[in-house]
């Protein structure tokens, strides 16, 4: 099996704000799930991040 991509996963309560941020930037939402944001470069759209709230019932957070 090859690796293709791997999208680290950042903890924030602040996902709404990372939206605007990052959409600031010129980044564009990759992946619109409602609960993660995954801002992508227009021109590298397989460079990603995703910024998700924490999951208080999830031990230990998912990343």
């Amino acid at each position: 099996m090859t690796v293709r991509r791997v999208v680290p996963a950042i903890p924030s309560e602040a996902v709404w704000e990372t939206r605007a941020f990052y959409g600031a930037l010129g980044r564009q939402e990759a992946m619109g799930l409602g609960w993660i944001v995954t801002p992508a470069s227009p021109s590298r759209p397989t460079a990603r991040l995703g910024v998700m709230p924490g999951d208080r019932t999830a031990r230990p957070h998912p990343a």
